[in-house]
């Protein structure tokens, strides 16, 4: 786990590291992904599948997948079984999991935790040795399923949200289901908190901890003594349920603007962009040093123009400091996840409209998934990201105006050159 998060942490570093230093990490762009159960992979692998992703041989370290949502396929899937957008999990992983596809099938053996999101289904069927958090939500996608079948056991705790939810498994940890309908077979061995509308437990059932259900909800009971622990409305449950939805809602809607943020900015100045990116890359600690002395100033200036007044021109000033402060925040996340789109496609020219399409979309995966670290680490994470993308903005920016100011000399030698000339 703490690989996991150091890792996190330094991806934006990766990008400008030497190759001979980056042969622990693999960051693969493809159609189709396929690891046969006779191969292990000791690297931490990121892999962006634009068709499907199937790994039943073992992965030493941490396993990042994206495997976009597509409506229909568009060209052959080159005679493999798999749909497109498909992930299907069934080696041994010895560590995290992070992932996001269209369906995913986890019948391996999971040794650490795994924190997967789906686009229309999930369904799990193996080991989990660590904590297991599972959603499968999506506005296109309403009749959004997760099934944990028999054989399924969570040794950790599990946040399961759908609309549609089975659960089936030995589930050893505490359990927290989000959902419509909810049923509860198989075996609980700790507390169950549920919320949904309707909650059916079936014969068989054994829950040895105590259910906490939202008020009003409609409990189905086939076996009374399913239930040692007592059932308990929790109305607190519900609403940290309801929160975790609402941050994955304010994720998701933070995603999109910088998407949109990012389009535009790609669009109206490609070489700004482009600049910003390449300094980055190559001089990553002096953005840092400069983005700091531009944020502080920033935030001074707008601190010492508000405890001024109101009056003349100072009210304006502060505006305009508010917004410039704000518009470098944006600009500097959306520059960072440009970067990070380059190490799935470094030679991909941010100038292109199509290409900054697609490193938008490499970055913004990975930045889905970082943004659900801890507070304590997500937080200077965050200050870096902002401090790197505001330096390397401010560095394109006097790159540019260096560039213009030399044309202008060029132009100036150029003419006084052609005067000598005639005269």
């Amino acid at each position: 786990m703490i690989r996991t998060l150091t890792t996190l942490l330094l991806l934006t570093l990766l990008s400008v590291l030497p190759d001979s230093l980056c042969a622990s990490h693999t960051f693969t762009t493809t159609n189709h992904y396929r690891i046969s159960s006779s191969n292990t992979v000791s690297a931490e692998t990121w892999v962006n599948a634009s068709g499907s992703i199937d790994v039943q041989g073992t992965m030493k370290d941490d396993f990042i997948f994206l495997v976009p949502w597509q409506t229909a396929p568009t060209g052959p899937a080159d005679n493999q079984t798999n749909t497109l957008g498909s992930c299907l999990l069934e080696g041994v992983f010895e560590n995290d999991i992070w992932g996001i596809a269209n369906a995913i099938e986890l019948n391996g053996r999971f040794e650490d935790h795994v924190r997967v999101f789906s686009f229309s289904s999930i369904s799990a069927n193996g080991i989990f040795e660590g904590n297991f958090s599972a959603m499968a939500s999506w506005p296109l996608s309403p009749d959004a399923t997760l099934s944990i079948g028999t054989g399924t056991v969570v040794r950790g705790d599990a946040y399961l949200e759908a609309v549609d939810v089975s659960v089936n498994g030995l589930m050893i940890g505490t359990t927290r289901v989000k959902a419509t309908s909810v049923v509860l077979g198989g075996t609980f061995e700790g507390d169950v908190h549920v919320t949904a509308n309707t909650i059916q437990i079936p014969k068989g059932t054994t829950i040895g901890g105590r259910l906490y259900h939202q008020p009003g909800a409609t409990l189905i009971i086939n076996d009374p003594d399913a239930i040692t622990g007592g059932i308990s409305e929790s109305s607190i449950d519900s609403a940290a349920s309801e929160n975790v939805l609402s941050g994955l809602t304010l994720r998701i809607t933070f995603c999109m603007s910088f998407f949109v943020i990012g389009i535009l900015f790609c669009g109206i100045t490609p070489e700004l962009a482009s600049q910003a990116v390449h300094r980055v890359r190559t001089s990553m600690f002096t953005c840092m040093l400069i983005g700091v002395g531009t944020v502080i100033f920033l935030i001074l200036s707008v601190i010492i123009f508000a405890t001024v007044g109101t009056t003349g021109i100072v009210f304006p000033l502060t505006v305009f400091l508010a917004s410039c402060l704000g518009m470098s925040t944006l600009l500097a996340q959306v520059v960072i996840i440009l970067v990070i789109g380059t190490l799935f496609a470094s030679r991909i020219d941010t100038q292109k409209p199509s290409s900054a399409l697609m490193l938008m979309l490499s970055g913004l995966f990975v930045y889905f998934v970082v943004i659900y670290l801890p507070a304590s680490i997500l937080s200077p994470l965050l200050f870096s990201i902002t401090f790197i993308g505001t330096g390397a903005i401010i560095l394109a920016l006097l790159d540019k105006r260096a560039q213009h100011i030399h044309s202008l000399i060029q132009s100036s030698e150029q003419a006084g050159n052609q005067t000598n000339t005639q005269a």
